[in-house]
């Protein structure tokens, strides 16, 4: 049985991704940063997250997440997961999107987090946090998008105030 271990800093888990998917592992990969861990079990059928998602959460979203993580390790263990995922394996469906698509997407949002990043630190913006954004926040709050704005948020006072104290 075969073991995988790195980091998403020198392997990024899309490459690791298309590897596991062209050599037709079978096995779990576990990704965990320092406060999150979420496990994707690679079978024939495809991919299966084995992680607890909040309740309407699509697996894609939780496994889009993990490329925004910067120090996160991941471990791959070949053959069928670990006794405690078995069941949620077992009533989990495969993911409904191809693992190409999976990866163009991940690459698209991560493009994406990255302009962000870009526009906040020029501080031409001014931020406040909407009801989706306050969701987000108590589902993940160190999901690093939503760190990254948490440091030019002001969700305390309203936009008409902000903007009225800028002079516009």
């Amino acid at each position: 049985m075969g073991i995988i271990r790195g980091n998403v800093s020198t392997l990024s888990l899309a490459d690791l991704i298309q590897t596991l998917i062209q050599n037709q592992k079978e096995g779990t990969l576990t990704v965990s940063s320092a406060d999150a861990r979420k496990s994707i079990f690679f079978d024939r059928d495809g991919l299966r997250l084995l992680s607890a998602a909040p309740k309407g959460i699509p697996a894609e979203e939780e496994i889009y997440e993990l490329f925004l993580w910067k120090e996160a390790r991941f471990e791959f263990v070949e053959g069928p997961p670990a006794p405690n995922l078995r069941t949620i394996k077992d009533r989990t469906p495969p993911l409904k999107t191809d693992v190409n698509s999976l990866l163009i997407e991940a690459a698209r949002r991560l493009d994406e987090i990255n302009l962000l990043r870009m526009t906040i630190t020029n501080g031409s913006s001014v931020f406040v946090l909407t009801q989706k954004g306050r969701q987000l926040l108590a589902r993940a709050p160190h999901d690093p998008a939503i760190c990254v704005l948490l440091g030019r948020l002001d969700g305390i006072r309203s936009v008409s105030h902000i903007i009225a104290e800028s002079d516009l």
